[in-house]
């Protein structure tokens, strides 16, 4: 029980616990999990610093020697950005770590960043059940050491990312994943036509940045598999860029920068996983016109009503998430006015329309995702008129022989009224005969008792 009491007691220090609405031992029963199931044993954490005075940003690896000043300096002037993946697998010549599915941070080094940046209770709690939906929060006080004030926000990112399949066919049915594709939470959509695996995951982030613009820190905390290194850099690459090509510190100043580079990339893979899922729906779509011209792709139907069913479940599950993107995105952008009327002051390096754009693109989407969702209802409509014809086809089929074998019924009954009447009338002219014979018989016996008479 103490050592309870004491663990309540460094969360509520460090996670800022609030009692009224944060349950202190819900939240350390599910970090400890977390820490069990989903943390690995070392600490890699990548460091982007964009630090005053100095033309080009820095990249450093935080271990478990140097994690505890490096994040003393995070909490400093300068722009910074914490980066936790899985084990990225940047060449196919490098042994796979035993653990490379495990986020690279240790527990003692997560609960130091806990510590240090003093991640809301909230936050470490949605962190701890990254698996199930939660919420986001955004919050603001007064830094009196800093004569400044302190925005700060959290939220998760959903993905949708395609990769491409070198499975083959039967390899991937007889796979986990590929045996529960109906399941979109946690398995992959496979697009046989297109070649492609959809693969789900999130990007948790965590931003904090003061009044002045001089300080700025976000944690980035991404569930991509490392697998597909490529695709996992991606926004860290963008990030660095954009800082180099910035001059200093105040001319990096917008603090939504990173959230943007975040959100533009997540949009493109999102656009290329619907792109893929519309080209696969017309694949489908031509191979049941194909079934209602021939009657020879009666066992495909089965194949196309399992596959059209799991792309309705994973699109029903796409937009809910888009949706959580949508509101997401606009509370930003709320929180970025807010930021600027408070502060009197206009953030010049990204116009409002730049935000407008990602707002527009965010509306095609989901009016793309719409429009995806009604072609599978009209596929799934085409699909049961195909099996009701197919199902009139074969009843049409089994009338014709039901009726050829009617009729050759009538024709062996026929067959068999002849016959029968035939040995009818063979049984009578036997009968006949058998009188006659009778008759012959019966003459000559007379004829015998006659002739012995006689003599």
């Amino acid at each position: 029980m103490g050592d309870l009491a004491e663990e309540i007691r460094w969360l509520s220090q460090a996670a800022k616990l609030a009692p009224a609405f944060d349950n202190a031992r819900e939240i350390l029963s599910a970090l400890k999990d977390f820490e069990t199931s989903t943390l690995s044993d070392d600490t890699a954490i990548c460091l982007l610093s964009k630090r005053p005075n100095l033309t080009e940003s820095t990249e450093s690896i935080l271990g478990e020697d140097n994690i505890t000043d490096a994040l003393d300096e995070v909490n400093g002037e300068g722009h910074h950005v914490l980066l936790i993946n899985r084990f990225l697998v940047l060449s196919k010549r490098n042994p796979m770590p035993a653990n490379s599915a495990k986020l690279r941070t240790s527990p003692s080094s997560f609960r130091i960043l806990i510590t240090k940046l003093q991640l809301p209770a909230p936050f470490v709690y949605a962190l701890s059940r990254y698996h199930l939906p939660c919420g986001r929060g955004f919050n603001t006080r007064k830094a009196p050491q800093r004569n400044a004030t302190v925005h700060e926000m959290w939220y998760f990112l959903p993905l949708r990312v395609q990769y491409k399949c070198n499975d083959k066919a039967k390899e991937h049915e007889g796979s986990t994943a590929g045996g529960n594709q109906m399941n979109p939470f946690h398995y992959l959509l496979h697009l046989s036509d297109v070649g492609v695996d959809v693969r789900g995951s999130r990007i948790a982030l965590f931003s904090r940045h003061d009044s002045t613009g001089k300080m700025m820190a976000t944690l980035a905390i991404s569930f991509m598999d490392g697998r597909w290194s490529k695709t996992a850099l991606e926004p860290k690459i963008r990030i660095k860029e954009s800082w180099d090509r910035c001059e200093d510190v105040d001319s990096a100043k917008d603090p939504f920068q990173v959230h943007c580079i975040y959100f533009t990339s997540a949009l493109r893979w999102w656009t290329n996983t619907l792109d893929g899922v519309n080209e696969q729906l017309m694949a489908h779509e031509r191979r049941l016109h194909e079934a209602i011209d021939t009657e020879s792709q009666v066992n495909i139907l089965g194949v196309l009503n399992k596959a059209l069913h799991a792309v309705a479940a994973h699109l029903q599950r796409y937009n809910t998430e888009l949706k959580s993107i949508q509101e997401t995105w606009q509370d930003i952008i709320d929180c970025r006015h807010r930021y600027q009327m408070a502060h009197a002051r206009a953030v010049e390096d990204m116009e409002a329309t730049d935000f407008d754009q990602v707002t527009s693109h965010l509306k095609q989407l989901r009016a793309f995702l719409k429009e995806l969702m009604a072609k599978v209802q009209n596929n799934l409509a085409l699909l049961f008129n195909c099996i009701q014809l197919t199902n009139d086809r074969r009843m049409v089929a089994n009338g014709e022989n039901m009726h050829a074998i009617l009729l050759a019924s009538r024709d062996e009954a026929r067959s068999s009224k002849e016959i029968a009447e035939q040995s009818i009338k063979l049984s009578e002219e036997m009968k006949q005969d058998s009188v006659a014979m009778k008759t012959v018989s019966d003459f000559c016996f007379c004829s015998r008792l006659f002739s012995h008479g006689v003599s």
